[in-house]
Parts: structure tokens; C-alpha cells; sequence
């Protein structure tokens, strides 16, 4: 936003949220997996599992784990799969845990569930209020025309079929842009966030001080708990690299700024 600001430009477009309702993270997959098996649709089921594995070059292993939250999907809504995650998916490193519940009404298609508790409740927010404050902090103003409302409830009132299929994600969004964006971009299968080396990397060596909580600046947080993931890590446990990731950068960051 800097550079921007300095290159004279007042105005910019963000392409966030189409991800959010385009079924264009890769979680998305297994909702849809459990929405296509619940429909008795094995045959698409299948075929759209053979081109996800071939082309986001799974293991067995991430085949696994696919098919296990599937079959928990299946099993379970939206809701309830967001309690078991919350109470199982991830270690507790506070002594205080408050969970709110942010499921009030649910559809009948789990990847619509996701895509309108992301909207509405858990991610978007909070990468809306990132946006607004990085750009505002230059006086640039950033757009966003995938979050044009009429754009998000035309793509919430078509099939699902139509965001996913034959082994891509936001297909929909990819056709509209045949003859316009290269092919290597419309066509690309791999996703990359906005990602660093830090998670492992970084932490096992150039800022591996970050490991240090001898002194801890983060209120109710359970050491022994965070030692013992940063014991597991250093001993080449990877499993809770991004936990431990920002809860260093927290705890550096109230540190530097006490």
C-alpha cells in the first residue's frame, strides 16, 4: 500500500472475498465431497476426487485426512463440525477459552453453510478490516467488486456444481475470464496464500530466539503447554508450526511494544 501510495494512485480493485463464496480455498473440497455423497451422487463424487488428487498432487496420507472430514461432514453439519474442530483440532493454550457459537441457521448443503459463516462470521471480517486499515493508512481507497452484493447472492442462488468441477475451484470465475487472463493464470491448480517461511524455516534458524518464552507478554497463555509444543517442534514435529508461528510473532510483537 505504500508503494502504491507513492506511485500516485489513489484508487485500487482487490480481488478478496471471491474465494470466500467460490468454494476457492481447498477445505472446500470435502464439503463438497459430503454434500455430493449425501445426494446419493457417487459418480461425481469420485470423478472429482481423482482430478483433486491428481492435480493438487495429494499423498496418501492428505488422502486420508480428505476422506476422513468428508465422512465427518457427512455426519455431522456445519455447526457441530465447528465445535469438534474447535475442541479437538486444536491444542488449547489458554487457561481461558470462551467459544462463541456463530452457526444460527444452516441450509441443507454443507459448502453453503461454509461459504456463509466465512462471509458473515469467521474470515472475510476480519481480512475486510486488514484491508481497510493498510490502505486507509495511505489514504488509498481499496475496492472490493467480488463483494458486490448482487455478484455474491447470484453465485449463492446457482448449483454448486458450477464452483467446483472437474478438479478446479471457482470454475465459474475461470470461465468468465476465457480470452482474457492467460492461460497459465485461469488454469493454475496450485493455491498460495500470502505465505513466508517463517512456520518452520525461519523458527529453526534465523528467528529461532522468537522460541524463547521465558519472558511471556501474552495474558492467560499456558506455557507449559506452548513448551511442550515448541519441544515437539524443535524435535521435527511440524503438526502446529502456524500456532506456534504466531503465537511467537504475539508474543514478540506485546514484547516490543510494552
Amino acid at each position: 500500500m505504500q508503494s502504491i501510495s507513492g506511485s500516485g494512485i489513489k484508487v485500487i480493485l482487490s480481488g478478496q472475498g471471491a474465494d470466500d463464496y467460490l468454494a476457492g480455498y481447498l477445505q472446500s473440497y470435502y464439503r463438497y465431497y459430503a454434500d455430493s455423497l449425501r445426494a446419493l451422487n457417487f459418480s461425481n463424487c469420485f470423478h472429482e476426487w481423482k482430478l483433486h488428487y491428481k492435480y493438487q498432487g495429494l499423498t496418501w496420507g492428505d488422502s486420508l485426512s480428505v476422506w476422513l472430514k468428508t465422512a465427518a461432514s457427512v455426519l455431522f453439519n456445519e455447526k457441530r463440525l465447528n465445535n469438534l474442530e474447535f475442541k479437538y483440532g486444536s491444542p488449547f493454550v489458554f487457561r481461558k477459552v470462551q467459544y462463541q457459537n456463530i452457526y444460527e441457521s444452516l441450509t441443507s448443503l454443507r459448502l453453503d453453510d461454509m461459504h456463509s459463516s466465512m462471509i458473515f462470521h469467521s474470515s472475510l471480517p476480519g481480512l475486510l478490516h486488514f484491508e481497510d486499515r493498510n490502505s486507509m493508512a495511505f489514504s488509498i481507497e481499496s475496492r472490493v467488486p467480488f463483494l458486490d452484493h448482487r455478484l455474491v447472492e447470484f453465485a449463492f442462488s446457482i448449483d454448486n456444481s458450477f464452483k467446483i468441477r472437474d478438479g478446479y475451484t471457482k470454475w465459474i470465475l475461470r470461465e468468465s475470464m476465457k480470452g482474457i487472463l492467460p492461460e497459465s493464470v485461469r488454469q493454475r491448480k496450485d493455491k498460495k496464500g500470502f505465505v513466508t517461511p517463517g512456520e518452520v524455516r525461519w523458527l529453526r534458524h534465523e528467528l529461532s530466539d522468537l522460541l524463547n518464552f521465558d519472558q511471556c507478554h501474552i495474558p492467560d497463555l499456558d506455557l507449559d503447554k506452548v513448551r511442550n509444543l515448541i519441544r515437539d517442534f524443535k524435535n521435527g514435529n511440524n503438526k502446529h508450526a502456524k500456532l506456534i508461528w504466531r503465537i511467537a510473532n504475539l508474543n514478540y510483537w506485546l514484547k516490543s511494544h510494552a
